[in-house]
C-alpha cells in the first residue's frame, strides 16, 4: 500500500509539472488495486481532474491528455466538465475514484471536493442505474469479441459480471468495485495466466449473461427526482470549484 501510494504521489507531481499546479484538483488511482484484483506486475494508473480557467471555459476545448511517465505508468488528465459527463454516464473507470483509497488532493479544493463530491458518491454511483449496467455490460462484450481466449480480458469481463450482479441488487458500490477470497484468487489466476479450466466455455458463459444484462430494462431503478438533485449538486460543485482559479 505504501508503494501504491507512493506512485500516485509521483503521478501527482508529475502531472503538476505539466500543468498549473493550482488547477490540478487532484490525481487518483484506477484499476485493477482498487478491484482488488493487481498482480506484482501490475502498473499503477490514474487520473487527473483538471480545473480551467475562464479563457479556457470561453475559448478551448476540455482537457484530455495521457500523460506516459517515465516508468511506463499513465496518468490521464481530464476536464472537470469531462468528468462530470463521466460520472453520468456512469463510467466505471470515473466513479471508481470517489470511492478509492490512493489519491492526492489539492488542499485549495479539499473541502469542496469533500462536501459535493465525496459526500454525495453513493448516490453519484446509482445517478442512472441503467445507464450504468448497459455501458458495462457492452464493454464487457466488447472486450470478449477482442480476444476471447485472452485471460486478462476474460478477467476484465468476470469482474464486470460481479460487479452487476452486486450492483442490481443494490450492495454498497465499493463491495461491488472490490473482489474478495476465492472471486479474487480466480481473477488473478485469468490474468496471470494460471487458470486451469476452459477459457473458451468461460467466454461463452459470460457473453450470455452480459446478453441478458444488455436486453434488461431498468429504468425503475433509476430515482428522477434524486437524479434531477445530483445534477444541480454536480453543476453547484463543478462551478465553486472554477471559482477558485479566479
Amino acid at each position: 500500500m505504501q508503494i501504491i501510494s507512493e506512485k500516485v504521489q509521483a503521478h501527482y507531481e508529475y502531472a503538476c509539472g505539466h500543468f498549473n499546479k493550482n488547477q490540478i484538483l487532484g490525481v487518483f488511482l484506477y484499476g485493477s488495486q482498487n478491484y482488488n484484483t493487481d498482480l506484482p506486475t501490475s502498473d499503477v494508473d490514474t487520473k487527473a481532474i483538471y480545473i480551467p480557467t475562464l479563457q479556457e471555459l470561453a475559448f478551448d476545448k476540455p482537457v484530455s491528455v495521457e500523460l506516459e511517465l517515465p516508468n511506463g505508468e499513465h496518468c490521464e488528465v481530464k476536464d472537470i466538465r469531462e468528468m462530470i459527463k463521466n460520472f453520468k454516464k456512469q463510467n466505471i473507470n470515473f466513479v471508481e475514484i470517489l470511492f478509492t483509497d490512493f489519491a492526492i488532493i489539492n488542499p485549495k479544493y479539499y473541502q469542496l471536493w469533500d462536501y459535493y463530491f465525496l459526500n454525495n458518491r453513493n448516490e453519484i454511483a446509482r445517478y442512472d442505474v441503467h445507464a450504468a449496467v448497459h455501458s458495462m455490460s457492452h464493454q464487457a462484450s466488447h472486450t470478449l469479441k477482442q480476444n476471447p481466449e485472452d485471460g486478462k480480458k476474460l478477467s476484465n469481463a468476470l469482474r464486470l459480471l460481479y460487479f452487476l450482479e452486486g450492483y442490481i441488487c443494490g450492495r454498497d458500490y465499493i463491495n461491488c468495485l472490490r473482489s474478495y477470497n476465492n472471486r479474487a484468487t480466480l481473477l488473478r489466476e485469468l490474468k496471470s495466466g494460471e487458470y486451469k479450466g476452459s477459457l473458451t466455455l468461460l467466454s461463452r458463459m459470460l457473453e450470455i449473461a452480459f446478453e441478458d444484462f444488455k436486453t434488461a430494462d431498468l429504468h425503475h431503478l433509476t430515482d428522477k427526482t434524486k437524479q434531477a438533485k445530483l445534477d444541480q449538486l454536480m453543476q453547484e460543485g463543478c462551478l465553486e470549484l472554477i471559482k477558485l482559479i479566479f
